[in-house]
């Protein structure tokens, strides 16, 4: 090897040696600083370098986002060519020489001959008069020594903002409309993010929406539907700003009362107080509407208690709390006797409802009606009183056996069915009931007390020895002396010593006088009739 070649190695080695050297340099002042980036920064200029970035525009750099106020961020940006031969990596750092913090950017690859744009976003920290320096950093180093510099910045104070709920509409036909005002202090346009709940409760969402707010007051409606709830919690969030805290408020409370609608219906009075038979009647009546939203279109009716309708118009809305009054004439009254009419207001949702007596007066259909409420309840009671005792008399008078005596006016009883052959049937005998003329059956020889079956009564009736029966005479004809009389009627002959004798049927005891026979006789136990006559004749 000549002394040339080996001349040529040492330099390539020398160059090479030192180039790794700069870059493990370079990284390592990156790794050293992570946050603060030193100002000492070495800017290869020479020309002779493999790899060389240049400014490929003009010379500093691009802010966008000014006017800034404190809190925004703001973005530098700064257009790189590669004039080197190789792909190489640059990026472009920020640094507040105020608070001495550094802002870097993203590594971008640049192919040789070609540019592109390298860009930090950074963050001012105070606001008033801020300063900063630039540069560019690549790992491989080859900057040109034109690719930094300084600028300076104006940091506004945040802007505030400002929410207030103005008012809401809702009815029954409309649904919940909330209007809000904002309102956004001097600066930049921002964006927002709109949002409603019912009470408060995040799971509640009625309403979220993006919206760019200009500085300034700004009202905004909004459509809820018809939400169940009392009141709305109202907030604004900034979107990817700070805002002066000290100085806004972002949420309000706007308190909601569900529409609904209260009608009160009223007669005032009609005309004439006591209207006669086909004469004109004018009611003069008045609609409330007590609830907080207007009602919808309705229709005003007067019904008779059968629900015949007598009138009818229709009446317009009725906004909340106002009220409407009216006259309804109705031409010849038909009815003559007093009335309970009703007037009804009555809609889709909703229905009112009041009532009247109408007193008619006296005409030639009408004799009269004054009437005394207390002497028809009485009359009534009486009525009753009267209806219920006449039922219970008549019942007892069916249930009774007609009397035997002469001044009754039922028919005479059947002859009893008493056969002479047949003596176990003799052994009772018949007695009426004093009080309801019952005829019964008792044994002969009883003596005492004896139920009476149908009036319920107790009486006292003596034994067959005692029970004898005095014989009326005078109603008993006697006997003439004509001989075909005799003949034709063929009696049975009974005849006794003294005044006493027994009945040829049923051995009943009767008293006949002696000085009366012969005489016909007719036992009153029996019914039965016989000649009674003297011993002898």
């Amino acid at each position: 090897m000549d002394r040339t070649t080996h001349s040529v190695i040492n330099l390539t080695t020398i160059c090479a040696i030192t180039l790794l050297l700069h870059s493990q340099s370079c990284l390592l002042s990156e790794n050293d600083s992570s946050n603060h980036l030193s100002s000492s920064v070495s800017f290869h200029t020479s020309h002779d370098e493999i790899i060389n970035f240049t400014n490929a525009g003009s010379d500093g750099i691009a802010l966008i986002g000014e006017p800034l106020h404190l809190g925004d961020t703001a973005i530098a940006s700064s257009l790189v060519h590669n004039s080197g031969n190789i792909i190489d990596s640059a990026r472009l750092i920020v640094e507040d020489l105020t608070t001495g913090y550094s802002f870097y950017g993203e590594y971008v690859e640049i192919m040789p001959g070609s540019s592109k744009e390298l860009s930090v976003t950074f963050l001012p920290d105070i606001a008033g008069d801020a300063n900063f320096k630039w540069y560019v950093n690549s790992p491989n180093g080859g900057i040109d020594i034109n690719l930094n510099g300084s600028f300076s910045l104006q940091i506004s104070e945040p802007q505030s903002l400002m929410i207030s709920s103005e008012s809401y509409s809702w009815d029954l036909s409309n649904p919940l409309e909330a209007q809000i005002s904002l309102y956004l202090s001097d600066g930049v346009t921002r964006p927002i993010m709109l949002q409603i709940y019912g009470d408060s409760n995040q799971n509640n969402l009625l309403y979220s929406s993006k919206l760019t707010l200009d500085p300034g007051y700004r009202t905004i409606s909004m459509n809820l539907g018809d939400p169940d709830y009392s009141y709305l919690f109202i907030e604004v969030i900034p979107l990817s700003w700070g805002f002066k805290i000290n100085d806004s408020q972002n949420f309000t409370y706007l308190e909601i009362i569900k529409p609904f609608v209260n009608i009160e219906i009223n007669f005032d009075s009609y005309y004439p107080q006591n209207p006669s038979y086909g004469e004109n009647i004018t009611f003069n009546y008045n609609v409330k509407n007590l609830g907080n939203s207007a009602s919808s279109s309705a229709k005003i009716r007067i019904l008779m208690p059968d629900l015949t309708i007598i009138h009818e118009e229709n009446i317009s809305p009725l906004s909340a709390g106002s009220s409407y009054y009216g006259v309804i004439m109705i031409q010849n009254w038909n009815y003559d006797q007093l009335v309970n009419i009703s007037l009804v207001w009555m809609s889709d949702t909703h229905r009112g409802e009041d009532w009247i007596l109408v007193t008619p007066s006296i005409s030639e259909r009408s004799s009269g009606y004054d009437i005394d409420y207390y002497s028809l309840f009485y009359g009534s009671v009486a009525g009753l009183f009267v209806v219920l005792f006449t039922k219970v008399s008549l019942g007892a008078v069916s249930h009774r056996t007609p009397s035997t005596t002469s001044e009754s006016k039922i028919r005479p009883p059947r002859n009893p069915r008493i056969s002479k052959t047949n003596p176990i049937q003799n052994d009772k005998i018949e007695v009426s009931c004093p009080l309801c003329e019952q005829r019964l059956n008792v044994p002969s020889l009883h003596q005492g007390l004896v139920h009476c079956p149908s009036c319920n009564s107790n009486f006292n009736v003596e034994g067959a020895n005692a029970s004898i029966i005095d014989m009326d005479l005078n109603q008993i004809p006697k006997i003439a002396d004509n001989s075909d009389s005799a003949t034709d009627q063929q009696e049975t002959t009974v005849s006794s010593d003294g005044d006493m004798l027994d009945c040829p049927v049923c051995s009943q005891k009767l008293k006949i006088p002696l000085e009366k026979r012969p005489v016909r006789a007719r036992c009153p136990a029996c019914r039965s009739e016989f000649m009674a006559t003297e011993n002898g004749e």
